[in-house]
Parts: structure tokens; sequence; C-alpha cells
């Protein structure tokens, strides 16, 4: 396995549209045997040992964060580079990645056929096998002198459908202690009825274009009809299969207008009696406000937006500090919120 997984780590290969932060580290993973190119493009954030509130890092051994993005997305999108920074100053290792044809990384295996969830599956495979079993120490710096153990995966809406899948995998000889369901869609059905509403002739034309963000800009994105029934056609029942020592964690906005509710709720059920959910109140699919948002919890405003990603952050903050997800209630996050606001802006 060491043959078949490389890691490429150059300060020539940094496109000039990423801009690294001091503990972070840009480099490309690849299975040789399946990509064509340079293969996932990748952020490291080191652990933040001179801070380290609650140190996470242990001799020997160094956990390790992954997170996932979603459809249309990038490695920076979002919530991910302020969760980095904040999951470093815990002391863990945080890695993200372009899924193929996203972000920075190769295109799809084959451009007709697009971005399907097998193809995801196999791009978080290829990281999580890297990282847990075919890193050195002597990794271009990236690594300290401790192994890294993956302890927990948190993914946003598309993302979450690969990293349920693989976890159910019993096959696969890679657990996670907590998995963090960000939007995540429940009702496949519901993708379809979605892009039904949004594009009607997609069925016809067998696909419709859209933007993403490619090499640093938006540029036109071909959603191959492929693409769209990987997604608007999976089955959640093998998730069943997830070990029952993993715990789940479900997160969503109350003004999600992309995924219903009743989502949230049946993935909580799918894992009841390891399952616990949280409602950000007033945060939309990718955790802003909407227009008329009063920002009661005096968040930062970006484009416009009041950014709940400093209360998703938060909450993840006091839920690793102490250990457990249960007791969490919006006092403790109204206390949480200003120290984070202090600490990534």
């Amino acid at each position: 396995m060491h043959n078949q997984f490389s890691l490429i780590s150059d300060l020539e290969l940094i496109p000039e549209h990423v801009q690294l932060k001091k503990r972070e580290r840009f480099c490309y993973i690849k299975n040789e045997e399946v990509y064509k190119d340079r293969g996932l493009a990748t952020i490291v954030t080191l652990p933040n040992k001179q801070i380290c509130y609650s140190p996470e890092y242990l001799e020997g051994e160094q956990k390790m964060v992954i997170l996932v993005h979603g459809h249309l997305s990038h490695k920076n999108a979002i919530y991910q580079p302020l969760l980095a920074e904040m999951l470093s100053d815990l002391g863990y290792l945080v890695v993200r990645f372009d899924f193929r044809c996203q972000g920075d990384s190769e295109d799809n295996f084959d451009m007709s056929i697009g971005r399907t969830i097998n193809q995801d599956i196999e791009d978080l495979e290829t990281i999580i096998k890297y990282f847990t079993s075919c890193y050195t120490i002597t990794d271009e710096g990236i690594f300290s002198d401790a192994k890294p153990s993956l302890d927990m995966v948190i993914a946003h809406s598309r993302g979450v459908l690969p990293m349920l899948s693989y976890f159910s995998n019993l096959g696969n000889n890679v657990t996670a202690p907590t998995l963090v369901n960000c939007c995540g869609r429940y009702l496949s059905e519901g993708l379809l009825k979605r892009y039904t509403k949004l594009y009607p002739n997609w069925e016809e034309k067998n696909g419709f274009w859209t933007k993403t963000f490619r090499y640093g800009k938006y540029a036109d994105y071909w959603v191959s009809k492929e693409e769209i029934i990987s997604a608007g056609s999976f089955s959640t029942d093998l998730f069943e299969n997830i070990p029952k020592t993993t715990q789940i964690i479900n997160i969503y906005g109350t003004c999600d207008g992309v995924i219903p509710m009743k989502d949230a709720e049946l993935y909580y059920d799918l894992f009841r009696g390891r399952s616990s959910i949280f409602l950000i109140p007033g945060a939309d699919h990718n955790f802003y406000g909407l227009s008329d948002d009063s920002n009661a919890f005096r968040l930062p405003v970006k484009r416009g937006k009041v950014n709940y990603s400093y209360y998703l952050v938060a909450l993840l903050n006091i839920a690793l500090r102490n250990k457990s997800f249960s007791s969490i209630d919006e006092s403790n996050i109204n206390v949480t919120i200003p120290g984070m606001i202090t600490l990534l802006q």
C-alpha cells in the first residue's frame, strides 16, 4: 500500500490564490493506481503546541480531524478555515482537501460522467488511507514525530454521503470515534425534486451548466445526469453498518432552504442512542443568516450576511474541550462565541 499512495509537497506547486497561515501546509495526495495527474489538493493544519487548550497530543499518537466539503465547493469554503484553526489550537492535526474537479484538485476520472458519489468515496478513502497508514515523519515537514490517529470527520451537505458510506463499509478497517453531519440530505429523492425545480430540463438535456470554484475563480461546470443520479438515488440503509462505537453528531441551520428539517430528524432517529442533534437558530444551509437577520449573537458579517460559522466553531469547541456533546445549550455558546471571534479573526 505504501507504494500506491504518495504525497507531493513543493513550494512552487502552491497555487497563487492559496494563502496559507503559519501552521498550514499545502500538498497533493495521490493514489498512483487511480489518479491521472497530481491528485487531491490538500491543506494540512499542524497542531498549535503553543496554545493547546485541551491537548490531544499524546506520545506516539497525534489525533487528527478530516474536513469534507459539499457539492460545487472546495477546501476553503464556509467554515473550514475557521474550524481548522480552532481544532489546531486544541492540539489536533487537521486535514481538508478538494474532491476531484473541485478547487485545485485534478479533473474527474471521466469528465463525461462527472463527480459521482463513488468517486467521492474513492477520494475520501485516499485521504484517510494516506494519513493513517502511509505517512512518514519526513514528509516535507508536514508531520510531527507522532502517528496520526483519526478522531473525527466533519462533512457538509453532499460530503456527508461519502463520509457515511465509507464508514459503513466494515471491510475498510478504519473507524472514527465521531462523525459530524452538517446539513446532510437523508431523503435522496429530495435532491431530484430540487434540481427539477431549478433546472426543469435537466433530464432531457442530460444535465445542466452551473458555476464552481476552480483554480481560484468561479468557472463553468457541467453537472451530468450521471452525477445527479448518483447523489439522488443513494440508499441510507447501509449507514446502519457504521460501528456502534461511533457517535453521529447532526448540525443543521433552522433557516436551511436546501435540506428539510425532516432529514435532520431522520438521521437522528437512524442513529438513535448514539446520536445528537443541534440546530443553529437563524443559519441557512451554508451557515449564513438571511437578509433580515437581527444578529442576536453579535457574529461577524461576511459579504453582507451574518456568519454563523463562528457559532458552529464555538459549539464544537465546547464539545471537544468538555469531551462531550451533551449538555451544550445556547448559554454555553453565548459565552464562548466572543472568544472564538477574537481568536479567529
